[in-house]
């Protein structure tokens, strides 16, 4: 006998097909469509892999009076025109000619979202200059490098504190100066806060890269500029950054107390945050206050074996072409904790974790990776072996390359063409008009394919920005008109502490008379 199923079950029946044949049509497009995304991916990345040394033999030769010069050139340039509120920043002038410090030649700023990682460097870079300085006997040099940090630890100060809930901003305009409307703030990012007695715009959302330059600058500085004025406003702005982490649980926090995904807790550390992160700031806060952080420090690396809770940096693997900046992250905080650790066994761990990051780029033309890894190693002139003699040819070359590049020396936005230059473009071609076009507007919020160069460029042939070495070395156009400048923190932090650990040698006359390039073309 054939009987009627109830219509509510047949209903149930019916739909329950349909969302399995959904699935399976998901699951039979997405999962291939990610294993392909995937290979892209890794093919993408490729070329990188196999790259060979540098040619030496097209090394500019190295000139240590004209390095020196351009080193200091740098450093009036960049108060001049790149810290106009203790932060450092690209800078908008109304023409493409020298300035003459009339305020009036300036429309503006930028790079206010990464200022505050750049003025991280910056305070390394000083430190390592005052350092070089006093060793050299010239304390009034040092004393510039001194006045030079204590006004960026002015601008620290201020990020620190501003937010009113201990969480750090990227950067504070004073509201006259804010380049939107401040009465009607559209970004969800921007805060207009009170804090001093004066009005501010805030702009949040900090990221890991901005707390591992801060961390990175405050640690140099109390490691080598020996004043205690200095040393106790160090001390000050460390232990605010590290008791509002501890007691956040190493979570950065908005303005409106909500989570923004910054995480310094390794947790799950195959895909997170390292827990030699984790441990470099706290080194930072042993340091300057032994007392208070070092048993934390001594907990955290041996009882929760922090040490080794540590993700394998393959993911840096991915990063090498589009995600360039996220290397920059890995080299700030190793070059930090192992410079400050005494343990040769800590150490160790840490070399092999920065030495896989290292292999993935040591041919990439970046003279502060190759400075980091020399110095982590303590590879000197005196000491370095003719393979390791290429690289620091290699540095000397990269810093050469700056003079008579208008995009690197003094730094104004160029037209760049490269049209020599031998380029990727068969992935962006597949994701963008291909049938991988697809699902891309999804996928590229995780991974971007540009047409990039096909070999690392010089500085000379790339484009200018506001920090070289976190940008990839395979960028090789741009368009501008030479009003834009950025700041050459690049230049000084890898030449000040090239002089320090004694990468290259110090200059053999100090009045070199530099010529400087000003125009777009």
């Amino acid at each position: 006998m054939i009987t009627e199923k109830p219509h509510g079950q047949s209903s149930l029946i019916q739909k329950y097909k349909a969302t399995l044949i959904i699935a399976l049509v998901c699951t039979g497009v997405l999962v291939p469509y990610a294993g392909l995304f995937l290979f892209s991916m890794e093919e993408y990345n490729s070329h990188v892999y196999t790259l060979q040394p540098p040619d030496s033999s097209r090394f500019v030769e190295a000139d240590s009076s004209l390095l020196y010069a351009m080193a200091m050139w740098f450093e009036e340039n960049i108060v001049d025109y790149h810290m106009p509120h203790d932060m450092i920043v690209n800078t908008h002038f109304k023409s493409a000619s020298k300035p003459t410090g009339d305020p009036s030649e300036i429309i503006g700023y930028s790079v206010t979202y990464d200022s505050a990682e750049w003025t991280g460097h910056y305070l390394m870079a000083e430190a390592f200059r005052y350092a070089v300085h006093k060793r050299d006997g010239d304390d009034g040099l040092a004393s510039k490098a001194k006045e030079n940090i204590m006004k960026a630890l002015e601008g620290v100060n201020k990020i620190l504190h501003i937010s009113g809930n201990g969480g750090m901003a990227r950067y504070a305009w004073p509201i006259d100066e804010y380049p939107k409307d401040p009465d009607n703030i559209q970004d969800e990012n921007h805060y207009r806060v009170t804090w001093n007695g004066s009005e501010y715009i805030l702009e949040d959302d900090t990221s890991r890269d901005m707390h591992n330059g801060i961390i990175m600058g405050l640690g140099f500085v109390y490691l080598l500029v020996n004043s205690s004025e200095v040393r106790t406003t160090v001390k000050r702005l460390v232990e605010t950054m590290l008791d509002y982490f501890i007691s956040t649980g190493w979570l950065y926090l908005k303005p409106t107390d909500d989570p923004n995904g910054t995480d310094l807790h390794p947790n799950f550390y195959l895909f997170g945050t390292s827990g030699i992160w984790t441990l470099a700031y706290l080194k930072v806060g042993v340091l300057v206050n032994p007392e208070k952080y070092g048993a934390l420090w001594d907990a955290m690396a041996v009882e929760y074996n922090f040490l080794h809770r540590s993700s394998i940096p393959l993911i840096s693997r991915t990063n090498v072409v589009q995600a360039y900046y996220g290397l920059l992250l890995d080299f700030e905080v190793l070059f930090l904790v192992t410079m400050l650790e005494e343990n040769a066994q800590y150490r160790g761990i840490y070399l092999d974790y920065i030495g896989t990051v290292y292999n993935y780029i040591k041919y990439d033309r970046n003279a502060q990776f190759n400075q980091m890894w020399l110095a982590m190693n303590g590879i000197t002139i005196e000491n370095a072996n003719s393979d390791q003699m290429k690289i620091i040819d290699d540095i000397e070359d990269c810093l050469m390359r700056y003079y008579n590049a208008i995009q690197r020396f003094p730094g104004r936005s160029v037209n760049l063409t490269n049209l020599e230059v031998d380029l990727n473009a068969h992935w962006r071609e597949f994701y963008e008009n291909g049938l991988g076009s697809i699902l891309y507007p999804f996928w590229q919020e995780i991974y971007q394919f540009e047409v990039v160069a096909l070999e690392p460029l010089t500085p000379d042939l790339r484009p200018q920005t506001d920090y070289l070495w976190s940008r990839p070395p395979y960028w090789y156009q741009q368009t501008g008109d030479g009003t834009w400048e950025g700041p050459g923190v690049d230049y000084t932090a890898v030449y000040w502490a090239c002089r320090y650990y004694n990468i290259i040698e110090p200059p053999k006359y100090t009045n070199y008379a530099l010529k400087v390039v000003y125009g777009g073309s």
